[in-house]
């Protein structure tokens, strides 16, 4: 040290300043070493160098700091000033607020993920928690990481930067997703129940052209109708009281409803297309107009579902009347409460005869209505949440999970922006120098041995 350096008028030069209390009061909490084996009373007590200070922090404070990081962690310990550290604390809030958004936004996501593997029981909830919470945790590691550029770190840097860029992206994605599904989880179900109507109002249309509009299927019809025509006109001019009329009426009547000897075992359609030369013409008709009757009442009964969506709104219940079946592969849950069932039964039952069971028949229609499985749910919600972002005439219905969608886009993009710049500022890159870190101990102890 120079020889005109006096340590005293330092000192008191630092308690005069004051923008610089920040460092008295770092002062007064740094941690000394009381050197009982120096006689020299000014030696005894001696600062520790940085490099060297054991942090003390509680749990909950390492806790907290993991989560909501302080803006000295996006720096080194060779140096340090109150402008830099505010400027380090504007980032880190930056980081932080993007992160914990991302968390809350994207915890539904990975909830009813979760909820898709049987076996958990209550662990879902736990489970993705801790999950989201680990995400967000190496989000903002990679992030405190990012800002070290020293020499032989730079590529380290430019790695985290870019990890904290690909983590951030993809929670954003579906950020807007995991809010839709936390704030409109009936409609996304309502939704859903729709397009499953409308597909199977679509089917049976195409059911019906193919049932009714199908040549072979008609040509045959017409064909059998005429053999049989043919067949009961010559029963009609035989004089019965003759036996062997009476023989030949009987061999006709043999000849127009034939069957094959395991006819039992074979459903209508089987019949139809396996055996249609081993039949009776009259037998055949029946049959062609039996599946063309059992066709027209699927059919009725899905489009009746249609048309009381449509009606009421109230997708849900629409299905759980025309369809349980399909109700029951997507949904759990009782959805006519509210619902008066009675009115339209009287209304649709004039032109289809519904089969309405009211009440909860089994343990799948109890409690409130939800999801049979995770991924449905999730795959619809992301579905719905794409297609009316990108069509102007419903993306207001998105309303409050839009608007989450945009703020997570904000605040990833300004926080790659704020962690990269950060890493750039020279304060920044100094602070990680070992350099410096080495010269301000000599400095320090040179002071101490004054």
């Amino acid at each position: 040290m120079s020889e005109d350096f006096n340590k005293k008028e330092l000192l008191n030069w630092i308690e005069t300043q004051p923008e610089l209390d920040y460092i008295r009061k770092q002062a007064n909490a740094t941690k000394v070493d009381y050197r009982l084996d120096e006689n020299e009373t000014n030696r005894r007590i001696r600062p520790n160098p940085r490099t060297e200070l054991p942090e003390n922090k509680n749990l909950f404070i390492r806790v907290k700091d993991a989560f909501w990081v302080p803006g000295n962690k996006l720096r080194g310990t060779s140096y340090a000033s109150k402008e830099h550290d505010k400027y380090l604390d504007q980032t880190a809030k930056v980081m932080s607020l993007s992160t914990i958004w991302d968390f809350v936004c994207t915890y539904p996501i990975f909830l009813y993920a979760l909820k898709g593997f049987k076996g958990l029981a209550f662990a879902p909830l736990p489970m993705a928690t801790v999950l989201s919470l680990f995400i967000l945790w190496v989000s903002n590691v990679v992030g405190e990481n990012s800002t070290n550029r020293t020499k032989g770190r730079s590529g380290r840097a430019n790695l985290s930067l870019i990890v904290f860029l690909i983590l951030s992206a993809a929670k954003t994605a579906v950020s807007g997703v995991g809010l839709d599904m936390m704030l409109s989880e009936n409609r996304i179900m309502q939704e859903k129940a729709g397009q499953i109507l409308n597909e199977k109002g679509l089917q049976t249309n195409l059911v019906k052209d193919q049932v009714f509009g199908d040549n072979s299927l008609t040509a045959q019809l017409k064909g059998a109708t005429d053999q049989c025509d043919t067949l009961t006109s010559q029963q009609d001019n035989l004089n019965l009281n003759r036996k062997s009329n009476r023989d030949i009426f009987n061999n006709l009547d043999t000849k127009k409803y034939l069957k094959p000897a395991n006819f039992q075992n074979l459903d209508s359609v089987d019949l139809l297309n396996n055996y249609s030369n081993q039949i009776g013409p009259c037998y055949k008709k029946d049959l062609i107009e039996s599946i063309q009757a059992k066709e027209r009442r699927s059919v009725n009964q899905d489009l009746v579902g249609l048309n009381i969506s449509k009606a009421t709104t109230d997708n849900l219940a629409a299905l759980y009347l025309t369809s349980k079946g399909d109700y029951y592969n997507s949904f759990y849950g009782y959805p006519l409460d509210g619902f008066n069932v009675q009115e339209f039964k009287t209304k649709f039952d004039e032109n289809f005869n519904l089969n309405i069971v009211e009440g909860c028949d089994n343990k799948k229609c109890e409690g409130p209505v939800r999801w049979v499985n995770g991924s449905d749910a999730i795959a619809a919600s992301f579905t719905q949440f794409f297609k009316k972002l990108f069509d102007p005439s419903q993306i207001s219905s998105l309303s409050l999970s839009l608007f989450g969608f945009i703020i997570s886009i904000v605040l990833s993009g300004a926080a790659g922006c704020y962690l990269y710049l950060a890493s750039q500022n020279k304060e920044t890159r100094a602070s990680y120098s070992n350099k410096l870190a080495s010269k301000s101990n000599q400095i320090i102890t040179e002071i101490s041995e004054d």
